[in-house]
C-alpha cells in the first residue's frame, strides 16, 4: 500500500562552485556484421583489422573505439570451448597492438574461457595496450544459459584518463537497475556493446 509521508528539508545552503572544465571525448562506435555467414574467427579478425586500419587513416585522435558484442566469434559455429579465449589472450593482444598504435582505448566483448568456465565478458584495452578492466555480463539470454555461459555478479566502473566508464552488454540494457547501479558508482559514460535484437522489449 502507498503511504503519505511528510518530508522536511532543514539547513539548506547554496554555494557557488566553479563550472566543470570541458572534457571533449572522441568515441567511435560500430555496428558490424561479419562479411560472410557462417564465418570464422580468422575472417572476423580480418574484418576488425580492416575497420581499425580505416579508423587509423580517417579519424583524428580517437579516445575510445567500441566494437559490438562478441565480434570475435560472431556467426562462427562449433562448440564454445573452441571459440572462447582467455583474457589476456590472442584477441586481446591483437587489440592491444592497435590500441598502442592509435593511442586510444578499445572495448568489446568476447566469450571468455576462465579455466573451463565461460562468460560473456566485456573488456577495455587502454592506450598503452594494457587491460584496463573487464565486466562479465550479468543478464544472460536463455540461449546463453543453455550454451553453458555463466553470469557475472557485479557492475564495475573503470577509471580511464578521460572519465569513468561502465558496461551494459546487450540484454543488460533492458534492466534499468544496471545503469542505475553504474551511475551510483560514478560512471559518466556507459558503453553498450550489442550483438543485435529483434524483440520488442
Amino acid at each position: 500500500k502507498w503511504k503519505k509521508l511528510k518530508i522536511e528539508w532543514r539547513n539548506i545552503k547554496f554555494r557557488k562552485v566553479p563550472a566543470p572544465v570541458p572534457r571533449p571525448v572522441n568515441i567511435i562506435t560500430t555496428k558490424v556484421i561479419p562479411s560472410c555467414s557462417p564465418s570464422t574467427i580468422e575472417d572476423n579478425v580480418k574484418q576488425v583489422e580492416m575497420l581499425l586500419t580505416r579508423i587509423w587513416k580517417e579519424v583524428e585522435k580517437p579516445d575510445l573505439i567500441l566494437f559490438p558484442e562478441n565480434m570475435l566469434d560472431r556467426c562462427v559455429g562449433g562448440p564454445l570451448e573452441k571459440r572462447a579465449e582467455a583474457i589476456p589472450g590472442p584477441f586481446t593482444k591483437f587489440l592491444a597492438g592497435w590500441a598502442k598504435r592509435l593511442k586510444c582505448h578499445i572495448a568489446t566483448t568476447i566469450h571468455e574461457n576462465k579455466k573451463g568456465r565461460f562468460y560473456n565478458t566485456a573488456f577495455i584495452v587502454d592506450r598503452k595496450g594494457r587491460i584496463a578492466g573487464k565486466y562479465r555480463k550479468v543478464h544472460l539470454t536463455l540461449s546463453e544459459l543453455e550454451a553453458g555461459i555463466l553470469p557475472g555478479n557485479d557492475f564495475p566502473v573503470f577509471d580511464l584518463d578521460f572519465g569513468k566508464v561502465g558496461f551494459t552488454t546487450c540484454w543488460d540494457n533492458w534492466f534499468s537497475g544496471t545503469s542505475r547501479i553504474l551511475r551510483l558508482k560514478g560512471a559518466e559514460i556507459i558503453l553498450f556493446p550489442l550483438a543485435g535484437d529483434v524483440l520488442d522489449h
